[in-house]
């Protein structure tokens, strides 16, 4: 919730097992930088986390209704939404593994269900991230795809 390069953990815990579990970080070589644990205990203790972590998952949810309507718009059905991914489902006669290699060649990365699964049934099956495919340009690549298919 914070950035993929803020490794910072947190654990409640008695005086002595925090202390003995500090310990064993610096033992296993996990040390983080002083800078980012101070900056999360302020943002814990403060509150500015949980109104960072309330503002992030409104706009995922928000992101997340307009990729699921435009998928609707090309004839998909959006399963498994509100969260980073949408599963959904591709049109009668779609494969996902063509439309991905389809797309791979014009530059737009896509996540076929058989990248998740062997099983046959997940072939109409694509995943997409809500954050990166809350873009005009990624639903036009992708409705380019589908008209083409």
């Amino acid at each position: 919730m914070l950035s993929a390069n803020t490794r910072v953990s947190y654990v409640l815990a008695a005086p002595q097992l925090a202390a003995d579990l500090g310990h064993l970080k610096l033992m296993c070589g996990g040390g983080t930088s002083e800078l980012l644990e101070q900056l999360l205990c302020r943002m814990l203790t403060e509150g500015s986390y949980e109104k960072h972590r309330k503002r992030i998952a409104d706009r995922l949810l928000e992101s997340g209704g307009r990729v699921a309507q435009w998928l609707e718009r090309l004839g998909c059905v959006a399963l498994f939404s509100g969260g980073m991914f949408i599963w959904a489902q591709l049109p009668e006669g779609e494969d996902a593994e063509i439309l991905a290699r389809k797309g791979m060649a014009q530059g737009l990365l896509l996540a076929p269900g058989s990248l998740f699964s062997r099983h046959q049934r997940f072939a109409r099956f694509m995943r997409f991230n809500v954050a990166y495919s809350d873009d005009p340009h990624v639903e036009q690549a992708f409705s380019a795809l589908i008209s083409n298919a």
